[in-house]
């Protein structure tokens, strides 16, 4: 046996709208270039409340293996808070109950 747990490693996209009045990004009005030059900028800086946002699916990364130790160091690294209140004990029962319980739609 290679170790006591599988470690699935995922990257969550989403596509994320902004949307910003032409007028509002400079005082005068400038080149098509310009403007979208400033509004990439202010979305970049997040200076621009979001729009609208869609979540677009999750890419699995890498699967490995891992004893019980590298688990708990994980915890550790990933739930810093939680892992200074929390014993080791209650950390492998959360670890422990793996299975989503939110209902599906």
């Amino acid at each position: 046996m290679k170790g006591d747990y599988v470690i699935v490693d995922t990257i969550s996209v989403f596509k994320q709208r902004y949307i910003i009045p032409r007028e509002g990004l400079h005082e005068d009005r400038i080149p098509d270039k310009l403007a979208r030059q400033f509004a990439q900028e202010s979305v970049e800086s997040e200076e621009v409340k979001e729009f609208s946002q869609r979540w677009l699916g999750e890419t699995v990364t890498n699967v490995d293996f891992a004893d019980t130790e590298k688990v708990l160091r994980l915890f550790k690294e990933d739930n810093e808070l939680l892992a200074e209140e929390w014993s080791q004990a209650k950390q492998l029962d959360y670890i422990n109950n793996w299975k989503e319980n939110t209902p599906k739609k």
